[in-house]
């Protein structure tokens, strides 16, 4: 299984005077999340997989369903980057705003228990992982 961090959206850098202030840069997807399965053999239900492996990895909660979690949804997309935005520096600077989003992705094997047919597979979903702001440097 892997969990690899990748920036998900960034603004153009920004210059705040001496004493901060508030950030106006809009930010800008450069990648886009998704969720999906790929198999081989039988067909699964692709939520049912991602189910199972937000439950594995930790993301699904007692009271969970493959129905509600939104780790399941291969439909779903990323909401607006600048919904969750830095909103200022208390100090000057040049920065950038940043969204992360941890990929959560890992091959499978289900053996179904009436027939023994085996179904083989690649299971990818997603989880929001931080926004923030970095200082450039000058």
């Amino acid at each position: 299984m892997e969990r690899p961090v990748r920036l998900s959206a960034l603004s153009d850098v920004e210059t705040l005077g001496t004493g901060g202030g508030k950030f106006t840069q809009r930010k800008r997807r450069v990648w886009w999340p998704e969720a999906s399965v790929s198999s081989r053999g039988p067909a699964l239900p692709s939520r049912d997989v991602l189910f199972s492996l937000a439950e594995f990895v930790g993301e699904a909660q007692e009271g969970d369903d493959a129905d509600s979690l939104a780790f399941t949804d291969v439909a779903g997309k990323p909401g607006d980057p600048n919904a969750s935005r830095a909103v200022s520096s208390e100090g000057g600077g040049r920065f950038v705003q940043y969204d992360a989003a941890s990929v959560v992705e890992a091959d499978f094997r289900y053996t179904c228990p009436r027939t023994d047919a085996v179904t083989l597979g690649h299971a990818k979903s997603w989880t929001t992982e931080g926004s923030g702001s970095v200082e450039c440097g000058t």
